[in-house]
Formats: C-alpha cells, sequence, structure tokens
C-alpha cells in the first residue's frame, strides 16, 4: 500500500518501473475502482483539471503558527482513528509529531 497525500503541486507522477535508475521514466496514474492504471492522455488533461483547485483539507495555513495546534485535539483525533502513534505521542518531541502526521513542515516556534 502506498499513501499519497494531497499536496502543493499535483499531479504527481511516479516511475513506471521499480528500477533503480528509473530508465524507464516517470507516468502518472489514478484509480479505477479498485485497481492503480496509467493515465490516458485524456485522463491526464482531467488531472491537471483537477489540480487547478486545492481542496480546503489540503490547503496550506500561511498564518498558523505551532502554537495554533493543541496536544489534546490531536491526541483526541489519534485515539478516535486508533493510531498506533498516539502511545507514541505521549512521549515524542509536539514538532516530531506534528511533522510525522503532516500537519507541520518546518521548524516553528
Amino acid at each position: 500500500m502506498i499513501w499519497c497525500f494531497g499536496g502543493q503541486t499535483r499531479p504527481y507522477k511516479c516511475p513506471t518501473t521499480l528500477d533503480k535508475d528509473f530508465s524507464k521514466g516517470y507516468s502518472y496514474y489514478i484509480r479505477k475502482m479498485s485497481s492503480t492504471v496509467k493515465a490516458t492522455e485524456t485522463e491526464q488533461k482531467e488531472l491537471y483539471d483537477m489540480a487547478r483547485t486545492i481542496p480546503f483539507d489540503d490547503k496550506m495555513n500561511h498564518e498558523a503558527e505551532i502554537r495554533d495546534l493543541k496536544l489534546l485535539l490531536i491526541q483526541n483525533y489519534l485515539y478516535e482513528i486508533k493510531s498506533d502513534l498516539l502511545k507514541e505521542s505521549e512521549t515524542m518531541d509536539f514538532m516530531d509529531l506534528c511533522k510525522s502526521m503532516r500537519i507541520s513542515r518546518r521548524n516553528a516556534i
């Protein structure tokens, strides 16, 4: 299983093969029902159209600060989704927790 999170530079290409040098190039892939398939030219155009709009949950808040994040709320979320990260969150550095959850991208004060 591969986890692909949303981001600012969609769509994403990935290697066409798992060769060490990626000599076969890169391609776009999409999900069709329960299968992952290489995107056709038309589907690639659709990917670019979809990428023009970033979903609300994936938008970055440039005005947010690390102190806006609350450990208790994060831990409640981890509890609700039954994440193994909940136990680790009790002892790990708060910034490391935020980075591992991809809710922060850099060191902040």
